[in-house]
């Protein structure tokens, strides 16, 4: 099985392990793997709850941003709008979406 790991296991690989063991990303490729990962670090997320799995995550979806070449600074405004214009998510609010509704 192969799956996308962090950049210091290169390091270990060529010093402790086998440099055979590892092969680096095509860049075609990269977006998918980053997104199976994501999928990874949040089904870890799900059963750990801890900060370091949250960790994980960010550092995903991080590297998600820097790959589609998202200016990180407008993807912040971006996201601080959406919270002004439809809040947040902290009251926990649930909607029992209807078919025969058009929203």
């Amino acid at each position: 099985m192969k799956k996308l790991v962090r950049d210091k296991y290169k390091d270990i690989f060529d010093k402790e392990w086998n440099p055979d063991q590892y092969e680096i990303c095509n860049p075609e490729d990269k977006i998918g793997r980053l997104l199976k990962k994501l999928d990874e670090e949040v089904l870890e997320f799900k059963t750990d709850k801890t900060s370091e799995e949250l960790a994980d995550i960010l550092d995903v979806i991080d590297e998600i941003v820097n790959e589609l070449w998202i200016d990180k600074q407008k993807f912040e405004v971006l996201r601080k709008m959406k919270n002004k214009e439809k809040w947040w998510f902290k009251l926990g609010v649930i909607w029992e979406k209807h078919e025969n509704r058009s929203k």
